[in-house]
């Protein structure tokens, strides 16, 4: 929502109206590390009504309305002689806009039962980082208690592997194409092959990523790079209290239902 869209629903939320340039301003001054905790503090709401089943880790891009200017490298074919110096000089590398992206990291608990997808962490990196690195701040110190931990081949790493079942967590993470030599990668695929029942619902992800699709576009209009990382975050704020909602009435109607059979 652009800020004037949110200074119109204020009145609803808070009673009274509130300049857009004051929400901008808090906007500005909201640390990304309170963000953070607020998704964590939900998340433990949601488990205490629901115990997740399995956990799945995953990122999706996310746009912005900014470019930045890059360097386009114009490479000679090697049967090509080189340009007579003597008729002029050799023209620099053009250059070429493209948009910035960022990238959403989140680490999501699955409960099938009432089919919820509450969000444990996430972050907020630039839109080339590899999403192997952002297994280690997701996972943190949370404690897996012997549930499955399917994870794409983006993930495939022997530290990856060791730091899931330090954590308590079954790895099943897809190994990349190749024959897995050594103990330990011959062990992770083992641990594929076992559990690969369980890898093929790791695409219930792309629920939560659709569903920022659906309401944010997977983009955000803010400048500034601070603003950008809490404006993102808050994606996983807004999914998680939906969650949480979500799971308060089904709780409710399974009490409702098993007073009405009784």
């Amino acid at each position: 929502m652009v800020l004037r869209a949110t200074e119109g629903d204020t009145p609803f939320i808070l009673g009274k109206r509130m300049d857009h340039s004051v929400i901008w301003w808090g906007l500005q001054r909201i640390p990304a590390g309170y963000v953070g905790r607020a998704i964590e503090l939900l998340f433990e709401l949601i488990i205490e009504l629901f115990s997740p089943d399995f956990f799945i880790p995953d990122a999706t891009g996310v746009q912005t309305d900014r470019y930045r200017k890059r360097k386009r490298s114009r490479l000679r074919p090697k049967d090509k002689p080189p340009p007579n110096r003597q008729k002029g000089r050799e023209k620099r590398p053009s250059e070429e806009q493209e948009h910035v992206t960022l990238k959403l990291h989140l680490l999501i608990g699955c409960c099938r039962g009432p089919g919820l997808l509450p969000i444990l962490r996430a972050r907020v990196t630039r839109g080339y980082a590899y999403d192997s690195p952002q297994l280690k701040p997701l996972v943190g110190k949370f404690k897996g208690e012997g549930k499955p931990f399917p994870a794409d081949a983006g993930y495939d790493s022997t530290d990856n592997y060791i730091l899931v079942k330090k954590h308590g967590f079954v790895p099943v993470i897809k190994l990349r194409k190749g024959e897995p030599r050594g103990l330990l990668r011959r062990e992770m695929a083992e641990s594929f092959e076992l559990h690969r029942d369980i890898y093929r619902y790791r695409g219930l992800i792309e629920g939560v990523f659709g569903g920022t699709e659906t309401k944010y576009g997977n983009r955000t209009r803010c400048r500034l790079r601070r603003s950008r990382r809490v404006d993102c975050l808050l994606m996983a704020v807004s999914h998680n209290i939906r969650t949480y909602m979500r799971a308060l009435v089904l709780k409710e109607l399974k009490i409702f239902v098993l007073i009405w059979i009784y």
